[in-house]
């Protein structure tokens, strides 16, 4: 009875150290400078965890983490064939350090209760936190007033993209425990990161919070189908249109709406395009040509930098995920990283039919990262091993659940 309340103890430590780390990742972001402080709370949880893979002589893999570690390792492998080895191999060591992560992180995950809908609430409530810290940062009055004249929130802080994907997350996964739990309180939490979401004038925003909602409302599938439960979802589904039409119209978050225009007027070469659309258009283009020269193993992890260099005059990446490995790794990179998030939707679809929400929140968080990955380079993404983790999680507790019905059924 000791040892299980012990065990409870330390794994309770464990959650609450994993929250403060989001927290503080969310707030310093990946600034060299204060990046030390979630690295140190990190550190203290994987390092209980592994003490305690070590008592028990027992870590469990699964396939998706052996192919992030195929992919680290050719990361490793391509500073034989690249511009610059030196950063090749940083690339590939911080590839290396992210598998180690999503490791042993799994393994706590799996073996605690409910650990696929304590991780999603984790990453729900870190992003609540960070932007009431926003807005607390700027002062309510001030915050208001660069809504009002059109200010891009949060520059300050971290990459304005980073915090409105951060905080559009949490909006997804409120509005997912709203309508798959029932419980409308949820719909208070998404306040807040809505408005900092919003406020960040990111285009990335626009595409999480309506592409989010809409495969979340397409994907509920709890209730027996009845016309009193399909007339509450179409009402649902038209009230939050609704409030996302009125906030549009709105003054306050006219520069989201604006700068998402401009990205289509690039396309369709009619009306203004903004510096940044063009700058990325540029890039893209850079990383493609650069892919046709070098197909199967690219010019190394990391060096698709240079490409930039001697056009633009500066080091940047190309801001398409999908172009940054081409032109990296080349095709068979690629395909390793992406055969990652393959074999998790693959799994997912299965699983489908277990009608397990958390499926369903892990599906739509990587349909809409496909989507997202044409307009940012999330390789080396802590929050996106921390989806891949809440995926794998998920599926490890979807497969147990179907064994548990085989046997019960045998």
């Amino acid at each position: 009875m000791k040892e299980i309340k012990k065990n409870i103890n330390i794994d309770y430590i464990q959650l609450v150290l994993f929250f403060i780390y989001m927290i503080i990742l969310y707030i310093y972001g990946s600034s060299s400078d204060t990046v030390v402080y979630s690295e140190i709370i990190l550190l203290i949880f994987l390092g209980i965890e592994f003490l305690k893979i070590i008592k028990n002589r027992k870590m469990k893999f699964c396939v998706p983490i052996i192919l992030m570690f195929f992919f680290a390792l050719f990361c490793l492998l391509s500073s034989f064939w690249s511009i610059d080895p030196n950063i090749t191999l940083i690339d590939a060591r911080t590839q290396i350090i992210l598998v180690i992560f999503v490791l042993i992180s799994y393994n706590f995950f799996i073996n605690i209760d409910n650990g696929a809908k304590k991780l999603l609430k984790i990453i729900m409530y870190a992003g609540l936190i960070f932007s009431f810290y926003i807005i607390i940062y700027y002062g309510v009055k001030n915050y208001i007033d660069m809504l009002i004249k059109g200010i891009r929130v949060g520059t300050e802080l971290n990459n304005v993209n980073t915090i409105g994907l951060q905080t559009s997350i949490s909006v997804i996964i409120a509005i997912f425990f709203a309508l798959y739990e029932n419980n409308k309180k949820y719909f208070l939490v998404t306040i807040l990161p809505l408005i900092v979401s919003l406020g960040t004038g990111s285009r990335k925003v626009l595409i999480t919070l309506v592409l989010g909602t809409v495969l979340l409302f397409l994907l509920n599938r709890n209730k027996k189908f009845n016309i009193k439960n399909a007339t509450k979802k179409i009402i649902y589904f038209v009230i939050l249109v609704g409030i996302f039409f009125a906030i549009s119209q709105t003054q306050i978050f006219s520069t989201i709406f604006s700068r998402f225009q401009s990205a289509i007027n690039m396309f369709t070469e009619n009306g203004v395009v903004d510096g940044s659309a063009r700058t990325r258009k540029l890039l893209i283009d850079l990383g493609i040509e650069q892919f046709k020269k070098t197909p199967f193993f690219g010019i190394g992890m990391g060096n698709a930098k240079y490409l930039s260099l001697y056009v633009i005059g500066e080091k940047m990446y190309l801001h398409n995920n999908y172009v940054e490995l081409l032109s990296s790794v080349g095709i068979f990179g690629f395909l390793i990283y992406y055969s990652t998030y393959v074999y998790i939707i693959i799994y997912c679809l299965k699983f489908l039919k277990q009608k397990n929400p958390y499926i369903n929140i892990v599906l739509v968080i990587f349909l809409v990262n496909l989507v997202l990955e044409f307009a940012m380079v999330s390789y080396y993404s802590k929050n996106t091993r921390i989806y891949i983790l809440l995926a794998i999680v998920t599926l490890h507790n979807a497969r147990k659940e179907q064994l548990n019905e085989k046997k019960k059924l045998s």
